[in-house]
């Protein structure tokens, strides 16, 4: 499954940058990785806490596992 149309080479995203300004996380569930959507909501406050920015808060594409620096932090 594709999950980004960044290429990495011509066009970088956060993750592709040195150093890397995005990460992905993964939540445990009895020590295996679950992806559901829900899953990531207390994500979500903990990156509003911490002025970092979440994949599950971008209007045109949630990508829950994606953390970011706020653009204007860099």
């Amino acid at each position: 499954k594709i999950l980004t149309n960044i290429n990495g080479v011509t066009k970088l995203s956060m993750h592709n940058r040195a150093p890397s300004l995005a990460l992905d996380v993964a939540v445990l569930n009895g020590g295996k990785a679950v992806w559901m959507e829900a899953e990531f909501y207390p994500l979500l406050a903990l990156c509003r806490e911490f002025e970092l920015v979440s994949g599950l808060s971008w209007e045109k594409w949630h990508d829950p596992p994606h953390i970011e620096l706020p653009r204007d932090a860099v």
